[in-house]
């Protein structure tokens, strides 16, 4: 039977009681033996208890002490990557993957020997490093190669002919580097001689160098066979030439053959004085785009800011040079364009003192487009060296007539041509122009 215990007395045996117990209520009081059986009294006798019901909840205890501390749990999951902590204190080289952080010339040649090697794709300058040898890159690579100075220098001897190195015999030896890309930032290379040079390669394709500084070296960047490099954003001081783009003249090179074409040089500042020959040299470099850059320094300056050359090569039909400023006085030309055929564009030029801003020579009827220069001294003259070069001016001052023999050193071209602003209501007219 079922039995309600919300009124029941507990009551203990050993053994079942013949008869009723003296105080046992029937058909309340429980009787639980020993063995655990349960009985209530009835007018019958004892009857057993099958199911006795729960009673109502009593009011909860209060809490009991804390247990002892359990077991160690499993490990739990990876939890997600934190953010970068601050950098450490140490000095000595950080060895991760390819990349090598370096503070002595010695961790930097160890390095270097890792590009050899195959095991160093990434140099991080943690220092200023004298250099005590060139840093001579391999013959056959032509991978990616990463040199991130954070502001750091390099200061290269002049016992050292150049800071980076590469050179080659032949044409076909060259061609086992020549997709090697150099990622050059944040260096600064210094030199006190102006007898060497901080960079001096050759075979590459596609190399970038920003945000570095140059000064007083030979030629601070000297490539051959560099094709698509861009320089960018790098300050340049004293160096008799910052750069210096060229063919590689090794056997089978030639100014078709092993050129440092596609090449850019852009937000680039260049600080020359008189003596030097120039910020930019470039010979026989087809597509060159040079664009807002500032040549400044003392007024006297050197003898060019930009000196182009075609090097008499049948496939360098065109040069683009739009933006720059010119804040000195160049002994010769700010601007020399040799080309012996094709189109030289010069234009977007300010010009701050009186000087010879273009010079050109078009051998082969090569034409210079001189375009967009809302400014000009009253001193600035124009060359022409060939009378087979041709001359088109277009959105200069009004002032400006290209019948105007004081506007030129020597003897003005023949068959130029104007599309200008009448200084009388400044309308718009030809002139030099043919329609057919």
């Amino acid at each position: 039977m079922e039995y309600n215990l919300d009124q029941a007395r507990l009551w203990f045996r050993d053994t079942l009681p013949a008869t009723r117990i003296d105080g046992f209520i029937t058909n309340r009081d429980l009787l639980i033996l020993d063995n655990g059986d349960s009985y209530v009294y009835q007018t019958t006798g004892w009857i057993k208890v099958t199911n006795p019901l729960k009673g109502e909840d009593g009011v909860n205890g209060e809490p009991g002490i804390q247990g002892q501390k359990g077991d160690q749990g499993i490990q739990g999951i990876q939890g997600e990557v934190g953010p970068q902590g601050p950098a450490g204190s140490g000095t000595g080289s950080v060895n991760v993957g390819f990349v090598r952080w370096v503070t002595t010339a010695a961790e930097l040649n160890s390095a270097w020997a890792g590009v050899a090697s195959g095991t160093v794709r990434s140099i991080h300058l943690a220092a200023d490093i004298t250099l005590t040898q060139s840093l001579v890159l391999p013959a056959n690579y032509n991978r990616i190669l990463e040199i991130d100075g954070h502001g750091g220098k390099l200061i290269i001897p002049s016992s050292i002919s150049a800071g980076i190195k590469r050179s080659y015999n032949s044409l076909s030896e060259a061609n086992a580097g020549i997709d090697c890309q150099l990622r050059i930032k944040n260096v600064i290379f210094e030199s006190s001689s102006r007898v060497n040079n901080a960079i001096d390669v050759q075979a590459t394709y596609g190399s970038k160098i920003e945000g570095c500084r140059f000064s007083n070296f030979a030629t601070a960047i000297k490539g051959g066979w560099t094709m698509g490099t861009i320089i960018d954003q790098c300050f340049f001081w004293e160096n008799n030439i910052s750069i210096d783009l060229d063919y590689a003249r090794f056997t089978g090179g030639s100014n078709s053959a092993s050129q440092s074409n596609h090449s850019i040089i852009s937000n680039c500042k260049f600080r020359h004085s008189a003596g030097q020959f120039g910020a930019i040299k470039a010979t026989a470099v087809s597509g060159l785009v040079i664009h807002h850059n500032i040549f400044e320094g003392v007024q006297a300056g050197p003898q060019y800011e930009v000196y182009f050359d075609d090097g008499g090569s049948n496939v360098v039909k065109e040069f683009t040079c739009y933006g720059n400023h010119v804040e000195q006085q160049p002994s010769i030309a700010a601007f020399y364009i040799r080309l012996k055929d094709g189109f030289a564009y010069c234009g977007g030029i300010y010009s701050q003192y009186d000087c010879t801003l273009i010079k050109f020579e078009g051998a082969g009827y090569g034409k210079c487009i001189v375009e967009n220069i809302p400014y000009l001294t009253t001193g600035t003259k124009f060359e022409n060296v060939s009378s087979a070069g041709r001359w088109k001016f277009i959105n200069v001052p009004a002032t400006f007539l290209i019948t105007d023999a004081t506007k030129w050193v020597g003897t003005p071209p023949i068959n130029s041509a104007m599309d200008g602003w009448q200084t009388n209501g400044q309308s718009n007219y030809l002139q030099g122009t043919t329609i057919k």
